[in-house]
């Protein structure tokens, strides 16, 4: 994470959800979420070399769900957060200012994600924190069982952090078993993610920066009978062109992101 830190939404499976819901008003599960980002950042064109950043984030978060018209509201409370990173700009004061932050969302009949908003909204690891559980919903095709694949699109605006970000994904899915976590049984999804970028977002060092990029990814989501999500894993791989304003040159920027979610019983 550094002054040039791309938004990167680590995404499980975004793709309808046919399980049965639970028959509780509301539901509360804790995890642990693990994120790990290697940066590249290439100055080449403005007589630079190449700025590489490692970060490593470990976040615990209660999940709310609580059922309301047309679909569920979403509460998240970050608990408690560590990190490592070689980027000044991130340092312990972030990481107190992000402890007790809440995220708060809406999750419609169709599962997919609404509003997602993080307080305090100027904290990149509750940011962070924010594009994880926006990917706890995946769309499952209706009777979804062992051996099934399908395919999925679906666009996401990023406004967090003054950014004006646009991405579409093209998502392949496929059921590849069941396994039990927590004495729950789950299903285990396979997917593969491939995505394009673009729109803007704010530097303090050279102003609003316009942002292209592609990416893709794979993981895999455990999904519970009642429709929760009971962790999973994913890593993505993006490429992004950044140019600052008034500048012809465009600065490459090399992103690789592993995300991996455990559930706290």
């Amino acid at each position: 994470m550094s002054s040039f830190r791309p938004a990167v939404f680590a995404t499980f499976a975004l793709g309808v959800f046919a399980m049965p819901a639970p028959k509780r008003a509301s539901v509360t599960t804790k995890y642990r979420i693990d994120v790990k980002a290697d940066q590249t950042v290439d100055l080449s064109a403005f007589g630079g070399g190449s700025q590489a950043t490692t970060s490593g984030v470990t976040a615990w978060v209660a999940v709310t769900l609580t059922d309301s018209a047309g679909g569920k509201a979403v509460r998240g409370i970050l608990d408690s957060v560590n990190f490592t990173s070689s980027a000044p700009s991130i340092t312990q004061a972030t990481a107190d200012s992000a402890k007790g932050g809440t995220i708060h969302a809406f999750l419609d009949s169709t599962r997919r994600i609404q509003n997602p908003v993080a307080r305090p909204a100027d904290n990149v690891l509750l940011d962070q924190a924010l594009g994880v559980v926006s990917s706890m919903f995946p769309r499952v095709k209706s009777g979804a069982k062992l051996g099934d694949k399908w395919s999925d699109t679906t666009d996401v605006a990023n406004t967090t952090l003054g950014r004006n970000l646009k991405t579409h994904f093209v998502l392949d899915y496929s059921v590849d078993g069941q396994e039990t976590i927590a004495g729950m049984a789950a299903l285990r999804l396979s997917v593969t993610s491939k995505s394009t970028m673009t729109g803007t977002a704010p530097n303090s060092q050279v102003g609003t920066l316009s942002v292209e990029g592609a990416g893709s990814g794979s993981g895999t989501s455990l999904i519970g009978a009642d429709g929760r999500f009971l962790g999973g894993s994913t890593t993505v791989s993006l490429d992004q062109k950044l140019t600052p304003a008034r500048s012809p040159a465009a600065i490459p920027v090399k992103v690789v992101q592993t995300v991996v979610v455990t559930l706290i019983p």
